[in-house]
């Protein structure tokens, strides 16, 4: 009988285990989405109002075309991203985050032709990272309307990435190409 009741204890012991693993799992599932959708609403706006500075100073038309297709398109995904949080019952953050903040002190202080290649470089830089950050939200949110947004927004992402490297005089087809191929492999 000892045993018996000392195999169910064990037995309950275990299930209790595995179901605080699975609500802990859960719950980081839940935090990093939850920091997906903030960094997003940070990055909208960084974009946004770091290319109304370019948008104004940048003399290289392509450049500001680039600029005013970004500030569009990411006001755009703002609204969208401000649903899918309103949704998931969570209040966005409407300022830029610390880091977002400093790097945008930084670049107000350049100016001309530094300015415009320290856009150039920093679109491509953010928007790989956010690409890739993108897909893989896309790919493992559990929340659907999260990861439609991530799907949507990171096709656009590519978009403004390919852009800034033509801008730049980088080979965008080319690039996107390797990263597809990298996406593909890491999928293997």
């Amino acid at each position: 009988m000892k045993k018996v009741s000392l195999a169910s204890s064990v037995i309950v012991l275990l299930a209790a285990a595995a179901l605080a693993a699975e609500q802990q799992s859960k719950q980081s599932q839940q935090q990093m989405e939850e920091n997906f959708l903030k960094e997003a609403a940070s990055a909208n706006l960084f974009e946004q109002q770091f290319s109304e500075e370019v948008q104004k100073q940048a003399q290289d038309q392509k450049i500001k075309s680039l600029a005013q297709q970004i500030i569009q398109d990411h006001k755009q995904a703002q609204q969208q991203l401000q649903q899918v949080a309103q949704s998931a019952g969570l209040q966005l953050p409407n300022e830029l985050n610390e880091v977002h903040k400093a790097k945008l002190q930084e670049f107000q202080k350049k100016q001309g032709r530094e300015l415009e290649l320290s856009y150039l470089w920093d679109q491509i830089g953010s928007h790989t990272k956010a690409v890739l950050k993108f897909r893989y939200m896309a790919d493992h949110a559990q929340n659907p309307q999260i990861q439609s947004y991530a799907r949507k927004t990171g096709e656009t992402l590519q978009q403004h990435l390919s852009q800034a490297l033509e801008c730049a005089g980088v080979d965008a087809q080319k690039v996107t190409q390797e990263l597809a191929g990298s996406r593909q492999q890491a999928s293997r």
